[in-house]
């Protein structure tokens, strides 16, 4: 018996996700209490994923990897306390670890994303 493919994700569900995540970076270029060049760096890799969001990965590999960033993204700005940054991370990470297979563009960039936080101390 052979598996049955998710079916692509929707365009317009795409553009959405893809909507929030240039959000999301504007907002990062927006939070003054970080450094302007990491500010600058994490925003890129936030449009970035957008971009590498893949439309033939199952709808909802995209949309947990998304939301994660926005979510994180969202807390670097408004300053959330470090509990809070530090669970909101653990979820991007973990919705990496579960797209690694259905999306490893959009995972190397989250990667990176990951990456970079450490670098900085977040």
């Amino acid at each position: 018996m052979s598996q049955a493919t998710p079916p692509p994700a929707d365009p317009e569900h795409l553009a959405r996700l893809r909507t929030d995540l240039v959000e999301s970076a504007r907002l990062l270029r927006d939070a003054h209490h970080l450094d302007p060049e990491e500010r600058a760096r994490l925003a890129e890799l936030i449009d970035e994923l957008g971009q590498a969001l893949d439309p033939a990965a199952p709808p909802e590999t995209a949309a947990h990897l998304a939301s994660s960033a926005s979510a994180l993204a969202r807390a670097l700005h408004e300053r959330r306390d470090e509990g809070l940054l530090s669970s909101t991370r653990a979820r991007l990470d973990e919705a990496a670890a579960h797209a690694e297979a259905e999306a490893p563009f959009a995972t190397q960039v989250v990667r990176r994303f990951l990456d970079l936080l450490a670098q900085i101390g977040i």
